[in-house]
């Protein structure tokens, strides 16, 4: 496949696709990002409160700016709140979140280290890149906007120009985009990195060390979500207490482990709903985790504001709009 940029969801089956959509089921991210000769991709997409970006993690480095709204971005034990111009940096294999407070346009770029630091034997990657994704205190930084009580400064203001202009040039794809999408890249990871040198807050928990449990016990969730789980058994697979799977859900992602799965269960019955529309309600109901139509129905209205009928119909009217995945060229015959 050729040209210059393609819009299509690749090897996600939503319309709505974008990072976070195309998980390994209990896992990462499985949707590749990019090529192997660029491994760069870049997004554009709507987000809300009612539509958020789920949690996921991947290997490859993110950042999420904002063309439009505000939103809120949750990394583990931290809550960011972004607004229109702005980015975030989100590091390698960091679970993370995001939901429009109103609506909003995301614009997110998805690369692997390696896009920087060309192997993992040069001095790129053994000086720079490997230090800085290894670093567990480096969860997420903002861009522009100042975020927990961080001031705004010229590295702030610097990291949100440099994605604007890697994201430009993927947009566009020119000859020789590749080489200014990689310098912007670049240019950010070495702020990021001297950021990092002149002393980043140390936090009251070890966030690696959570990050850890929570990544298993969210993996376990998103492979049996459709089974009768319990807080003992959401527990178990972190080798942890309930008590702790309770406080370990609340410094990560502030939601307690039992909303979080009904939430990821009705989140899972819309794109049922998208996906498959021979399904019945009943059907998607039952394949969700939940013991009846009707209580599917009350906690989906709850979440949507609208029962899932008239969301499946909604949807068949093509009154919801669908992300635009933006790629670079792929090579002749690709």
């Amino acid at each position: 496949m050729t040209g210059r940029i393609r819009k299509s969801c690749g090897a996600v089956k939503s319309s709505e696709a974008g990072p976070g959509k195309g998980r390994e089921k209990g896992k990462r991210e499985l949707s590749s990002h990019g090529t192997a000769e660029f491994p760069c991709a870049g997004y554009a997409f709507p987000v809300s409160a009612q539509s958020p970006v789920p949690w996921h993690w991947h290997e490859e480095m993110e950042i999420i700016g904002l063309k439009s709204g505000e939103i809120k971005v949750l990394v583990p034990g931290k809550e960011f709140h972004l607004k229109a111009g702005g980015c975030i940096v989100i590091n390698s294999n960091v679970p993370h979140s995001a939901e429009g407070e109103g609506e909003g346009e995301l614009r997110s770029i998805v690369f692997h280290p390696l896009l920087a630091a060309g192997t993992w034997e040069s001095v790129f990657a053994k000086k720079y890149i490997t230090p800085l994704t290894e670093e567990e205190r480096f969860l997420a930084c903002m861009g522009e906007a100042g975020g927990e009580g961080r001031q705004e400064s010229g590295k702030n203001r610097e990291l949100a120009e440099h994605f604007w202009r890697a994201f430009q040039g993927l947009e566009k794809a020119e000859t020789g985009f590749e080489f200014t999408v990689r310098e912007e890249l670049s240019r950010i990871c070495l702020l990021l990195y001297q950021e990092l040198g002149i002393g980043w807050e140390q936090h009251e928990y070890e966030p690696g060390h959570d990050s850890v449990r929570i990544r298993k016990m969210l993996g376990f969730i998103h492979s049996h979500y459709a089974s009768g789980l319990t807080l003992s058994e959401i527990a178990a697979s972190a080798g942890i207490g309930e008590r702790e799977c309770l406080r370990c859900f609340q410094r990560s992602i502030r939601t307690p482990p039992v909303q979080y799965l009904l939430k990821y269960r009705i989140m899972q019955g819309a794109a049922m709903l998208l996906a498959e529309p021979e399904k019945s309600i009943a059907q998607v109901a039952a394949d969700c985790g939940f013991d009846s139509p009707s209580n599917f129905s009350m906690m989906f209205r709850r979440f949507y504001g609208q029962a899932p009928r008239e969301y499946r119909r909604g949807l068949k009217g093509g009154r919801r709009v669908g992300a635009e995945k933006l790629q670079p060229a792929c090579p002749p015959g690709d």
